[in-house]
């Protein structure tokens, strides 16, 4: 198989619910600065530089394009604290219905950066699982991972997926964007490689008191890790679990890092024989000795039908797989009645309805 590192940033790749490949790289400006509104539009970009036999083919079945976070958030709306917002609008140059997500509130991107660093160490767990971590062969710290646990090096690759909502004999065919982890060098299948804190996997329905907000945080990521996996058809995950820092050089900052206080007492002492059993991953952006480290406890390969049992069946009644057909649909009649039209798509977290509405008319060409 054709290495995926030739052209890490913008290297495409063709998949299907059968899997078939095919590299639409060669077609794609490689120069074009990465910026966010470019991969936001990253679709719309790829149509516009294939050639008209591609596109033809690409866009067979499809009824509607967007990119795979914003099928993602409809997935999760139990989780969601804001809700969605999203616009819809025809585009009569390929016959398509075009889905792009609306600009975050302040809010929003406030929550994100909360949420951000509650789950740091994602990206540093990635580096240490990937084969890139050989470089630190005289780290002893750095080789816990076993090599048969390891990948080809995590890279921003990009890929088209193609998925069909079902719902009795009615289909509607999708084509979204959507960026992989890394491949396995063996089977050479995509992996999806996440972290969490170890408490948070190993929570239960027995868990009371605090503990009952783990077990929650634990159906909140089971959902996004299978939902991410589902929508890019991927088969199995790399989880890591976290332990805190029980290393007394490794305090935490209060002025930094005082979120982390409950996961770091300041009592807590690591013993010297785990230093070489257990990897050391540092907080981003910073090297300072008194700031705290997460352990890498354990390495897990975990297929992604697991995670169902977390949060299934009681999730796909008011929301899942048929509450996004459900928007879909409607999505789909209303143009389909009126391709003039661009559509605000709302839902309001702890509401049970999706609010659509008619907004400004617009250029059917873009």
């Amino acid at each position: 198989m054709e290495s995926i590192n030739q052209n890490p940033k913008w290297h495409f790749k063709w998949t299907s619910d059968e899997e078939e490949k095919r590299d639409l790289s060669r077609y794609f400006d490689k120069n074009r600065p990465e910026n966010p509104l470019f991969i936001k539009d990253l679709l719309l970009n790829l149509l516009r530089e294939l050639p008209e036999e591609e596109v033809k083919k690409l866009l067979e079945d499809v009824q509607i394009c967007t990119y795979r976070g914003l099928f993602k958030r409809i997935l999760q709306t139990p989780y969601l604290k804001h809700g969605f917002n999203f616009q819809a609008h025809y585009n009569n140059v390929y016959n398509i219905i075009y889905l792009h997500e609306y600009e975050e509130s302040d809010q929003e991107k406030t929550a994100y950066e909360k949420d951000r660093k509650n789950r740091y160490m994602g990206s540093q767990f990635e580096k240490l699982v990937t084969i890139e971590s050989e470089k630190n062969e005289n780290n002893p710290s750095k080789n816990y991972v076993p090599p048969h646990l390891r990948t080809q090096p995590k890279e921003k690759t990009y890929i088209i997926g193609k998925k069909n909502f079902k719902k009795e004999e009615k289909n509607i065919g999708c084509l979204y964007t959507c960026e992989i982890d890394c491949i396995d060098p063996e089977t050479k299948c995509k992996l999806e490689l996440k972290s969490t804190q170890k408490t948070i996997y190993e929570a239960n329905e027995a868990n009371t008191g605090d503990l009952r907000g783990k077990l929650r945080e634990k159906r909140k990521r089971s959902l996004g890790f299978w939902t991410q996996c589902f929508l890019t058809n991927i088969k199995k995950v790399i989880l890591g679990l976290k332990i805190p820092s029980m290393n007394p050089d490794k305090q935490r900052s209060d002025s930094v890092y005082s979120r982390l206080s409950l996961y770091i007492p300041p009592h807590r002492r690591r013993a010297e024989s785990l230093m070489s059993t257990k990897s050391e991953m540092l907080p981003a952006q910073t090297n300072h000795k008194q700031e705290p480290v997460v352990i890498l406890d354990e390495v897990l390969e975990v297929p992604v039908e697991e995670f169902l049992s977390n949060f299934l069946p009681d999730w796909n009644k008011d929301h899942g797989v048929d509450f996004l057909y459900e928007i879909l649909a409607k999505i789909l009649e209303l143009i389909k009645k009126n391709p003039e039209v661009k559509l605000n798509v709302e839902y309001q977290a702890g509401t049970a309805e999706v609010i659509i509405t008619k907004i400004e008319d617009h250029d059917h060409n873009k």
